[in-house]
């Protein structure tokens, strides 16, 4: 089995137009290393300046925010379902 891996339509054109993958990896950051591996223009829309996940991409993992788990070392297992969504924002 593997990690589905589940981008939204605003990040699609970082990913070739790849709405979902299936990978292998043990945690969010070895999740993130291989997307950005194969989609290597997703490593400048994932994390800021400073190497750290962008404020405006939430990622979860089934249905919790990473950032109420363990960040990017938050455990992923086979049949997990990992989200990427843009904030969205206006006014």
């Amino acid at each position: 089995m593997a990690i589905n891996v589940h981008f939204s339509t605003p990040l699609l054109k970082s990913t070739d137009n790849n709405s979902e993958i299936s990978l292998k990896g043990d945690t969010v950051k070895e999740v993130n290393d291989l997307i950005c591996k194969r989609f290597p223009n997703f490593h400048s829309v994932l994390y800021d300046m400073e190497g750290k996940i962008s404020k405006v991409i939430n990622i979860y993992v089934n249905d919790n925010d990473i950032r109420t788990l363990e960040g990017e070392n938050t455990s992923v297992n086979d049949g997990d379902e990992v989200y990427f969504i843009p904030t969205i924002s206006g006014g």
